[in-house]
């Protein structure tokens, strides 16, 4: 299995890869550019500013992977900051002109995210990642009875303010904290979601904060016609053993047929998705490739058995995957390679996927002050399928086109797809 990194650092040339949009800044790109200052910037403060984003640009220029442009960067950060702006505040928004996946944190904010992606907290139990148009939070998956599922919230909405503040130009980890805190306390969402007729219409609810246990796999058993359904809501850091978990327990009932849903996913570790891949496909066998800004090409391959819970395991059933318009990054890697690699029968049910095939990582750097920790996430190489697609900006289009109603209580039409599409295979 290949081991990951469990602490920081795209700069100390220790990474943790990352294809899912964890905690970004929430205004990016063009809302970034519109933005206007709050007060007007004195000479002293805009030299210092400047002095501090030139300071902090090595980091674009050694690691970062897309098209940039260090002058604009600067142009659309100083038309953000103030007087009263601190130097985290310049170098949040420096990092997050570049794109919605990019940023800078603080270590505070780092650890944050390390707990988000393991362990258990106090929240209101939905996966989130950052909506460019409009901004916001958007919801990915909402865990069964949690606050969130409670309080009427669902895949797709889009938080715009919690407690009455805008999220527009907080960080996603800020969001994030904000929607945590002590277990029994009351949280107010508001959020937008579009209806039927493709118009967003504002709601604002009330969600008590429970302890929220991250189980990002579970499945169930389809007796009567020996059919296997995983769901998975994320790739964390335990995602691959739970996956092979629940695979080994569906085997042991004698499935013939396998559904994986993806549906909702916003990704995660690309180790994750590898060593998944891994539990399916033959040890050796190429999973995806990254390629950086240089074109250094690193290929991820199935992982060789290491002597714990992958033991050179493969599938040889029919297998269905399920996709949805939010099911991005990691989910998009791990989907393109079986749709490539797997040779007994598979196809693809849903929606057109996000669309997002780059990675990032951390790079750990001093803060302003230089006694503090600092950490940066940018996006450092493109990743492709084995065959050498890019699904950026593209997606993957499933074999079979099938759109859910978005009307209360209406039938999973993908759901039974995928279902049909299981037996058809054998």
């Amino acid at each position: 299995m290949i081991k990951k990194f469990k602490l920081l650092v795209l700069l100390l040339t220790f990474s943790l890869i990352f294809t899912g949009p964890v905690d970004v800044y929430a205004a990016t790109g063009t809302e970034i550019a519109s933005t206007k200052q709050t007060a007007k910037l004195s000479k002293e403060r805009k030299e210092h500013f400047s002095e501090l984003m030139d300071e902090y640009s090595i980091f674009v220029g050694r690691y970062y992977y897309l098209d940039y442009d260090l002058d604009e960067m600067k142009e659309k950060t100083l038309k953000l900051v103030d007087n009263d702006s601190t130097d985290e505040d310049c170098l949040h928004y420096y990092f997050a002109t570049l794109d919605p996946w990019s940023g800078y944190y603080t270590e505070k904010e780092f650890d944050l995210i390390n707990s988000s992606m393991s362990g258990s907290f106090y929240g209101i139990g939905a996966s989130v990642s950052l909506n460019t148009d409009p901004v916001g939070v958007l919801i990915g998956e909402v865990y069964e009875g949690s606050p969130a599922e409670k309080a009427g919230i669902k895949a797709g909405d889009i938080i715009t303010k919690i407690d009455g503040k805008s999220t527009k130009k907080l960080t996603l980890s800020e969001s994030v904290k904000l929607m945590r805190g002590e277990k029994g306390t009351d949280v107010k969402i508001t959020f937008i979601r579009k209806n039927s007729k493709g118009k967003y219409k504002t709601k604002t609810v009330t969600a008590t904060r429970d302890e929220i246990t991250i189980k990002t796999v579970t499945s169930k058993f389809l007796k009567k016609n020996k059919i296997g359904y995983v769901k998975v809501t994320e790739f964390d850091e335990n995602t691959d053993e739970l996956f092979d978990k629940e695979i080994s327990k569906l085997e042991n009932k004698g499935i013939k047929s396998l559904v994986i849903d993806l549906r909702n996913n916003p990704g995660g570790y690309v180790d994750t998705a590898v060593n998944m891949a891994g539990r399916i496909l033959p040890a050796g066998t190429l999973v995806t490739y990254l390629e950086s800004s240089d074109g250094e090409r690193e290929n991820y391959v199935a992982p060789e058995t290491d002597g714990t819970w992958k033991e050179d395991k493969t599938l040889d059933i029919p297998i269905v995957i399920m996709l949805n318009e939010n099911s991005a990054s990691a989910s998009e890697l791990f989907t393109g390679c079986i749709r490539d690699q797997y040779k007994h029968g598979m196809t693809i049910v849903g929606t057109k996927s996000y669309g997002k095939g780059v990675a990032q990582s951390f790079r750990m750097a001093s803060g302003p002050d230089k006694d503090e920790l600092a950490f940066i996430k940018l996006t450092t190489a493109g990743y492709f399928t084995p065959s050498g697609e890019s699904v950026h900006k593209r997606g993957i289009t499933p074999y079979h086109i099938v759109k859910n109603s978005t009307k209360k209580n209406a039938e999973d039409k993908q759901f039974k797809k995928a279902l049909s599409y299981a037996l058809k295979l054998r």
